[in-house]
């Protein structure tokens, strides 16, 4: 917790320290495991710092994926993830991870320690480059097949995470993935043939594979022919009333519209729609957390970070982060991909959503609220698209404009109100993308004029003119300026509990993420 509400200079060095003294101490494994399993639980929070020790620290997470103790071996894979999912430059040491995960895969018979070199494979293939991955394919795909065939003697979480390493790899590999189409699909299919209980996770994961495999380079020709027997999959899956299934058959459809388009996508979009609306829809509850299988649930995992696990142990752990969240979560981003690869498909449902991802963007936890943000900004874009631009120097009237206004409101009350900096830096690059497309909607070039043309040309644009007649432009810029002050709501906690001992200026550092994840502004 210390590592992400504090900078890293205060956090990073002893942990270093503490973790070049006890990795290598062979009489003590608890010391090995710690010094281990700290670097992966600050990860998040010290990753600029934990990037200039790569070269340092990763040969010696990799040595403990050989470890005579599991809980050192499982802490090392924990560890080995959260750099490659936090830390610039993980992956380049690919060549020398990804063999030692593969070996290690081939000798652990600890059904923890599996789960959790999958995961590494999960978060590292996914990063590299087609001509990267390429050689971890024929390994991944034959993990995931001896997982799938051996049916009852595999845990259902071992099968469900080499299914999440094959989408990982097929989302990077692209072509490189179609001369196993052949061995693939079929064990694909059998997966989504798979009604019990325990096969559900799985069987959402085979889905998750089948997008990756659509919308990569090259799958909407050779997957061409499969495209529709995958889309009723994911419907089908809607009515098992399982949440999980529900948001991976968004996720899919999300893909398929992004690799069809609008044109060919017009078929499957009225029901797409009308599941994400469903989903939005839902009642959040709160939720009994049943997510460990029986045949994990007495494995002795220490928990590499730090968490309670007291539900493994015959517990009860109810949440208001039901499955619900991320449901919803997967449903604004499928909306999200509709209104951008099928901007003409789905202007009919544009005032309804307009008004859902405004509300969503309010929704209780940030999950949601961040993505309905996302969706909430490419709505307003696709109103702008569809709509022509007015003439003159009055304030447009256009509709498009509800959209726009719904947006930027939206990110209005985030600045002022969300405690959530993730949820508060998603409506900051949502905000930035409509003011940009109402921009260049108006004609104007951002990256050979600049920002200041937001101020010098309200009286010749009248799409800028209608930003300042709704005062968006100086309210945004206010708050802006609050954040980079260290003086917004999502910053309150930090200055509260946390003496930085430097300039207050260092609060925009949680405002303003190091990359465009959660919304790409670019089109």
């Amino acid at each position: 917790m210390l590592s992400l509400n504090a900078p890293s200079k205060h956090v990073l060095p002893e942990v270093l320290a503490f973790a070049s003294s006890a990795i290598g101490d062979a009489s003590d494994q608890k010391k090995r495991h710690a010094a281990v399993a700290v670097l992966g639980i600050v990860a998040e929070g010290c990753a600029e710092g934990l990037a200039d020790s790569l070269a340092a620290i990763t040969p010696a997470i990799i040595n403990a994926l050989t470890d005579t103790s599991s809980d050192v071996r499982s802490a090392a894979a924990f560890t080995l993830g959260q750099l490659a999912e936090w830390v610039d430059g993980a992956t380049a040491f690919h060549a020398t991870a990804l063999p030692a995960v593969f070996a290690a895969l081939k000798m652990e018979r600890d059904p923890r320690v599996l789960e959790r070199l999958m995961y590494v494979l999960d978060t590292w293939l996914e990063r590299l480059e087609e001509h990267e991955v390429r050689p971890y394919i024929t390994p991944t795909l034959h993990i995931a097949y001896a997982a799938i065939d051996n049916g009852a003697q595999t845990s259902h979480r071992t099968k469900e995470a080499s299914l999440g390493a094959v989408a990982s790899a097929a989302a990077a590999a692209g072509r490189a993935m179609h001369e196993h189409l052949p061995s693939l699909l079929p064990r694909l299919e059998t997966c989504l043939l798979a009604s019990l209980d325990q096969d559900l996770k799985s069987r959402a994961r085979a889905l998750e594979v089948l997008g990756m495999l659509i919308s990569g380079n090259g799958g909407t020709g050779a997957m061409a022919a499969h495209i529709p027997s995958a889309m009723r999959a994911a419907h089908d899956g809607f009515d098992l009333e399982y949440t999980e299934l529900r948001e991976y058959g968004h996720g899919l459809f999300a893909e398929t519209a992004q690799a069809l388009g609008d044109e060919l996508f017009a078929e499957y979009l009225p029901v797409c729609v009308e599941k994400a609306k469903e989903s939005l829809e839902l009642d959040d509850g709160v939720a009994y957390d049943s997510e460990d299988d029986d045949d994990d649930a007495n494995s002795g995992d220490d928990s590499d970070d730090g968490s309670d696990n007291d539900d493994r142990n015959g517990g009860i752990n109810y949440s208001v982060f039901s499955g619900v969240v991320e449901e919803k979560a997967a449903a604004c981003r499928a909306v999200a991909s509709y209104a951008l690869y099928c901007p003409v498909s789905f202007l009919p449902y544009l005032p309804k959503f307009t008004e859902t991802m405004s509300a969503m963007t309010d929704h209780m936890h940030d999950a949601v609220r961040a993505q309905a943000h996302a969706a909430l900004a490419r709505i307003a874009q696709c109103a702008l698209r569809a709509s022509p631009r007015s003439s003159g120097a009055d304030p447009d009237s256009s509709p498009a404009f509800a959209a726009v206004d719904a947006s930027l409101n939206a990110t209005h009350r985030s600045l002022t109100e969300d405690d959530d900096r993730d949820a508060v830096a998603a409506a900051m690059e949502a905000a930035a993308a409509v003011i940009q497309s109402v921009g260049e909607r108006d004609g104007l070039d951002f990256k050979r004029i600049g920002v200041s043309t937001l101020v010098d040309s309200s009286g010749t644009c009248s799409g800028i003119a209608r930003l300042h007649a709704g005062q968006h432009i100086e309210n945004l810029s206010s708050l802006c300026l609050s954040i980079l002050q260290g003086k917004a709501a999502c910053q309150e906690d930090v200055h509260d509990e946390i003496d930085f001992g430097g300039d207050e200026d260092e609060g925009a550092y949680w405002a303003f993420p190091k990359s465009n994840d959660w919304f790409p502004i670019q089109d």
